[in-house]
């Protein structure tokens, strides 16, 4: 996925293919030296508004592309169902953007959890509380986790 049509670079971990990104910036932070990034592939990328064009309407996005999300989320023009997607230490000011390009289409409650919870951290709030609790809770933490937007 990413901002529009075409082809991207994917580079993949020799040590943890899980960790495969698109992103550039995502390879040069925690997993920068225990990635072991030594192969890189084209591959094809389309936008959310082609697959939702093409499949319909979701109910929910779950964006989990290592440090790609504000591509991903550059390539939705329009506001769909709740969308969950991966922020880290690391790229924190692109995830910050990323709230605020959904607030543009239309949501305005967000939440989120850490470090691999699986409970919210905090109820549904606005665009800037919920900003300045993820600011808080990552540089407290140095943690990671994921923002829902609805």
């Amino acid at each position: 996925m990413g901002s529009r049509t075409g082809w991207a670079r994917i580079y993949t971990s020799k040590n943890s293919p899980g960790i495969s990104t698109l992103s550039k910036k995502w390879m040069a932070g925690r997993f920068c030296s225990s990635g072991n990034w030594r192969r890189a592939e084209a591959v094809r990328v389309k936008t959310l508004d082609y697959l939702i064009q093409k499949y319909g309407r979701p109910a929910w996005i779950k964006i989990d592309v290592e440090g790609f999300e504000e591509k991903v989320l550059a390539g939705l023009s329009r506001r769909v169902g709740i969308i969950s997607f991966e922020y880290s230490k690391e790229l924190l000011s692109s995830a910050l953007l990323c709230i605020r390009k959904l607030t543009r289409l239309g949501y305005r409650k967000f939440t989120f959890t850490t470090t691999g919870k699986n409970r919210f951290e905090k109820p549904w709030q606005t665009e800037k509380k919920i900003i300045l609790e993820i600011k808080n809770k990552v540089l407290a933490e140095k943690s990671w986790g994921d923002i829902y937007a609805n």
